[in-house]
């Protein structure tokens, strides 16, 4: 949308040599922030994709600028920049000024010296090293042991993990919402540690995030468990990460729980350092843990997840010369004989009608509904969930278990 853009001044005549893929965000933070100091009331940007025009027909991104008036953010009175990316390797930009009236030689001007003084600290920036701090915690477990807690302090890969020592409650979905009500998991969060290198903390953080969520799946794997980020990674402060003193509104200090103190596993830090370089059991481990995330809300789409990663494994040994039942029996067989895989490969069948033909098998479509299973007249919907979900995802993380050992 180029919202009445009638005017159109090329800068350079030639594209910049800013990697569109790597350096395109880095680089219009740098325009904002050199732009600011030459117009002081302009306080934020907003960038929209512009599709082609009979004026201009080429699809673009529009980078604009705002300022305050009053209570409200309204659009500055400078040119926009109309960017360009190219189709070369390194992905150059090619950069435009668009506006509703003609654009005057000092716009010109004044965007030539922003884009150059840009593209300097730009060429300037160097990476650095971020530490920061973050937590995870187990997810309510039905019918399993929910207190599992962290012995000791260890060390796995480039980052380390402490306990948390003290119970901690955060929010969850509940079966049956009404207005006021909620439901929540009690854990013995894991405090989580690490460094990231990145050119800003926003770059670092995603990393972060990737190492912390890695290590969330394999000890999930691991403990048996479903354990999830309840703290982003933040840089660290002056003093450590601690957990509050309270948790949705109420004191827990002195709460002490029963719990089962655990250690890392071996063959866990040895698959942290080397399963990113694994794609296909990378991505089973990922899937399964969504398939975790899942399972009390989206029983289907868990059991669909849980299939997927035996099948990936199975494809990963087979590749690509068998199909995808096929590839489900292989996954199995690394852990189960054939008497097992036969009794265990009917899980496949609801897989295939959820993913071809939208079929739900478990009881979605009664969400907000809370009673036992008839005794005479059983559905099997309510079941589904125990009966299916439960012992595939056993299944699941038991072939995971075995790929991740021999890493």
């Amino acid at each position: 949308m180029n919202e009445n853009i009638t005017q159109y001044e090329e800068l350079f005549g030639k594209t910049l040599p800013i990697d569109y893929d790597t350096q395109a965000d880095r680089w219009i933070s740098f325009i904002d922030k050199v732009i600011r100091q030459k117009i002081p009331e302009i306080n934020g940007y907003g960038i929209s994709m512009g599709s082609p025009t009979d004026e201009f027909g080429y699809w673009h991104w529009q980078l604009r600028f705002n300022k305050q008036v009053g209570n409200m953010a309204v659009t500055a009175d400078v040119p926009r920049l109309l960017i360009l990316p190219t189709s070369t390797k390194p992905k150059s930009i090619y950069v435009v000024l668009g506006d509703t009236k003609p654009i005057s030689n000092e716009d010109k001007e004044m965007w030539l010296k922003v884009i150059k003084k840009a593209n300097q600290q730009l060429k300037r920036q160097q990476t650095k090293t971020f530490k920061w701090e973050a937590a995870i915690g187990q997810q309510n477990e039905p019918g399993g042991n929910q207190y599992v807690s962290l012995r000791s302090r260890t060390k796995v890969g480039h980052i380390t993990v402490r306990p948390g020592r003290n119970s901690f409650s955060f929010a969850g979905s509940t079966p049956m919402p009404t207005f006021n009500s909620g439901s929540f998991s009690t854990t013995y969060p894991i405090i989580v540690s690490g460094a990231a290198v990145g050119y800003d903390w926003l770059e670092a953080s995603k990393q972060a995030s990737r190492d912390l969520n890695k290590f969330a799946e394999l000890l999930s794997i691991a403990w048996k468990s479903t354990w999830k980020v309840i703290h982003s990674p933040q840089l660290i402060g002056a003093s450590p990460l601690k957990i509050p003193n309270r948790s949705l509104g109420m004191p827990i200090r002195a709460l002490r729980l029963p719990r089962t103190r655990k250690s890392i596993p071996k063959w866990l830090i040895k698959a942290f350092k080397k399963v990113d370089k694994n794609v296909a059991l990378s991505n089973a481990l990922k899937t399964h843990h969504e398939g975790l995330l899942m399972q009390s809300d989206h029983p289907s789409f868990a059991n669909l997840a849980f299939v997927s990663a035996i099948e990936t494994i199975g494809r990963k040994l087979a590749g690509s010369r068998v199909g995808n039942k096929e590839r489900f029996r292989i996954g199995l067989r690394t852990v189960y004989s054939a008497k097992k895989v036969k009794i265990i490969e009917a899980s496949y069948s609801p897989r295939s009608s959820t993913t071809h033909e939208a079929v739900l098998h478990g009881n979605e479509s009664m969400a907000g509904h809370v009673g036992l299973p008839s005794i005479f007249n059983p559905d099997p919907a309510d079941i589904f969930g125990i009966s299916e979900v439960l012992k595939i995802k056993t299944v699941s993380s038991k072939v995971l278990e075995k790929q991740l050992r021999l890493l």
